[in-house]
């Protein structure tokens, strides 16, 4: 839990799979901790739903990060919302994509 590891902000969560829905959830529930988001890291995950009411998400930059695993349905929901898509074409390339990621944000 980033609480009991006394994280700072500002952070870049990183989410895989279905916690990708989470999103919006996760990155308020940081700011309510005092704790600002550089961005969100989507690797291979489920976009957020449009109709999720929250207004004010995303509150910071969105990358996506996709592996052959990939959903190719939420990779083009992840471009139909302007969010930046990286193509990795082996798993172990996700490190350093966040990494990079990281280092932009």
């Amino acid at each position: 839990s980033l609480a009991v590891t006394g994280a700072q902000g500002p952070l870049l969560l990183v989410l895989a799979g279905t916690a990708g829905e989470l999103a919006p959830a996760v990155g308020f529930s940081q700011r309510a901790s005092r704790r600002p988001v550089a961005g969100y890291v989507l690797v291979d995950a489920a976009t957020p739903p449009v109709d999720g009411g929250v207004v004010d998400w995303p509150d910071a930059p969105v990358a996506y990060l996709a592996t052959p695993a990939a959903d190719p349905l939420q990779v083009n929901q992840a471009r139909l919302r302007g969010w930046v898509v990286r193509e990795l074409a082996d798993p172990a390339e996700v490190a350093a994509a966040v990494a990079a990621v990281a280092a932009e944000s």
